[in-house]
């Protein structure tokens, strides 16, 4: 009963969801910590409103490790049926929609791979190569999110200006990267400054393009 109470404390949930069940493998070296939402009802995670259970689905989540173990969550993720939405999945509180891995597990992977090569960090991690990709490619993503439109890009770039985004920005017809330094201070690109922009691209480590 202890530990169940401890893992519910340290995941900070809250109603509807419980720890149910923690299972210890010893000679896995292995913590399963088994999350319940209950019979209903839910609440809509788009309005709030709270509904009946539809149906639900078996996930789970790598989590922070426990001493040397490696920790899952497993649960079994209900969709609930809302008046005015339809049917929803609820959101989990541990871990962003679609990803394999807990939140706090990817704040640690993310700050291993700032410090650490790809294969280092996934190496302390214990997860595959293409895990840690993914865990990267994804941070990058809502990093971009957060920081809007002012980007610049490695391939075909070509100067434009345009009132969707800010002022000094550069477009590419196959990917987009961070604009090095701020819109106040990034370069005015024209055509014939081309060299000059993938020179400073490619000058800075965190934003080298692959």
């Amino acid at each position: 009963m202890r530990d169940i109470e401890l893992y519910r404390v340290l995941l900070g949930l809250t109603t509807p969801w419980t720890v149910s069940a923690v299972d210890v493998d010893m000679t896995g070296q292995r913590v399963v910590v088994r999350v319940d939402a209950g019979a209903g009802p839910y609440p809509c995670p788009e309005c709030g409103a709270t509904g009946p259970g539809y149906d639900s689905k078996p996930r789970r989540w790598r989590h922070l490790g426990t001493m040397q173990f490696t920790t899952w969550i497993e649960a079994n993720v209900p969709r609930m049926e809302c008046e005015t939405h339809g049917v929803k999945q609820l959101r989990v509180p541990w871990a962003e929609p679609g990803s394999q891995f807990t939140a706090l597990f990817e704040r640690l992977a993310i700050d291993l791979l700032r410090e650490c090569s790809i294969t280092g960090a996934v190496g302390l991690l214990r997860i595959s190569w293409d895990e840690g990709w993914g865990i990267k490619a994804q941070a990058v993503t809502r990093g971009l999110a957060r920081r809007g439109p002012d980007v610049v890009s490695c391939h075909t770039i070509i100067a434009t200006r345009t009132r969707s985004m800010s002022k000094n920005t550069v477009r590419s017809s196959r990917r987009w990267v961070p604009m090095i330094g701020s819109p106040q201070s990034s370069l005015d690109c024209k055509t014939n400054h081309t060299d000059q922009v993938i020179r400073s691209v490619h000058g800075s480590r965190r934003h080298r393009c692959a």
